[in-house]
């Protein structure tokens, strides 16, 4: 529980963003929240990522590394 919000069980960080107090106000680029969903449960639990290919591993990174800084930043975790 953060800001009396108690987030639901999802990897579906566009549903967790519009749960979140000012979320609109972190700046993250919804497009790239709603691409990184595939790698929440497809990447780690199938046998087939041939889908994946490096520049989508790299963009995924890019794209999970800042959501955390802005995360981090808004609640206070220490980089």
């Amino acid at each position: 529980t953060y800001y009396a919000v108690d987030p639901p069980r999802t990897h579906d960080l566009l549903a967790l963003l519009n749960q979140a107090p000012g979320g609109a106000d972190l700046g993250l680029d919804r497009g790239e929240l709603a691409a990184l969903g595939p790698y929440a449960v497809e990447v780690r639990y199938s046998d087939d990522i041939s889908f994946m290919t490096a520049a989508h591993a790299d963009r995924a990174l890019a794209a999970a590394e800042d959501v955390w800084a802005r995360v981090s930043d808004v609640v206070g975790v220490p980089s």
